[in-house]
């Protein structure tokens, strides 16, 4: 008898664990790698009229209306600012942002060149351009892809941002701000610098 009583509890923990969902899977292909762990580093432009670093991490994941996210946490080294921004991958490799609550497509590396779509925060995103060779700090980087943001009706807040297979976003280039390129990162475990 002693014997059942033991072994009910530990049944029970066995049934609960084998119920419980399954973690969201890493996306470790792709212009848009997402994996809890995977870090870049950014530095300004050599160019830029001031220096700035900035780090983007994947520090967890999130449920929001049934859809999980992948937290992607921005730190600024030498100042306390930081934000989070939340994105996943939907069908047809579409990256999904969710911006203060609402759902956005992000980028569909997938269009054509010059193909838009109603983006986040009222922006518009375009393909610019395919197969682009573009060296950063990090390296030489060859196919990758450059996605133009804009606001049609505010003047200087349109950016660039150009991704690679596989690692994810190589620059940023705004025609207001600190241009920035990576200079490392670690994507599924595997360090990428020069």
């Amino acid at each position: 008898m002693k014997h059942y009583f033991l072994s009910i509890p530990i049944l029970a923990m066995l049934i609960f664990l084998s119920c419980k969902k399954d973690p969201v899977s890493p996306v470790t292909t792709g212009f848009f790698p997402m994996e809890v762990g995977n870090i870049w580093h950014y530095e300004s432009h050599p160019n830029s009229f001031s220096h700035a670093e900035m780090t983007v991490e994947i520090v967890g994941t999130r449920v929001i209306d049934d859809n999980t996210y992948f937290i992607f946490e921005t730190t600024y080294p030498g100042t306390d600012q930081s934000d989070e921004r939340y994105f996943r991958l939907g069908e047809n490799g579409k990256i999904f942002i969710n911006w203060q609550g609402e759902e956005f497509l992000y980028i569909d590396f997938n269009r054509d060149i010059n193909d838009a779509w109603n983006s986040w925060a009222d922006y518009v995103g375009v393909i610019q351009e395919k197969e682009k060779t573009l060296e950063v700090p990090a390296g030489r980087f060859t196919n990758t892809t450059q996605v133009f943001f804009d606001i049609g009706m505010i003047a200087d807040e349109e950016f660039c941002e150009t991704y690679a297979n596989g690692v994810g976003k190589l620059d940023i280039s705004c025609v207001f701000g600190i241009p920035m390129q990576l200079t490392a990162a670690k994507i599924s475990g595997v360090t990428i610098s020069n």
